[in-house]
């Protein structure tokens, strides 16, 4: 669910596009941090919650970056830039810890529980029809 964007008063203009992008992509990493903090804890419910924070803040920068001037403010800034990679590099070691702690559950599981058939989540269902 999306938080409703507040109307500016009359007179006051939006902020630059550089300043979006800033501010989009500064939450961006904030949620970043936060799923990376969530993670080393091993905590769950914190991870679950941080992770849908960030899903949300990279829709809504994504969304900054269709704005007019978002590219050229992007590609104008190398910090900005260098930010932004920085951000990818990081989302990607995320995702490579979550699938080696699934990898580690997932065999702990099975020591636990042997022969216990395991849920498809992707690929071909055990049931045709």
């Amino acid at each position: 669910m999306h938080a409703s964007r507040p109307m500016l008063p009359p007179g006051q203009t939006a902020a630059s596009p550089e300043a979006a992008v800033a501010q989009g992509l500064a939450r961006v990493e904030t949620q970043l941090d936060a799923v990376g903090q969530a993670l080393i804890a091993g905590d769950g419910p914190a991870l679950q919650a941080a992770s849908g924070a960030l899903r949300e803040a990279s829709t809504d920068f994504s969304h900054c970056l269709a704005a007019p001037g978002a590219h050229q403010a992007l590609a104008a800034d190398p910090s900005l830039k260098a930010r932004v990679r920085r951000a990818g590099t990081a989302l990607g070691q995320h995702r490579t810890q979550l699938a080696r702690r699934a990898a580690v559950v997932d065999r702990s599981l099975e020591a636990l529980m042997p022969g216990v058939p395991k849920p498809v989540t992707y690929g071909a269902s055990l049931f045709t029809g």
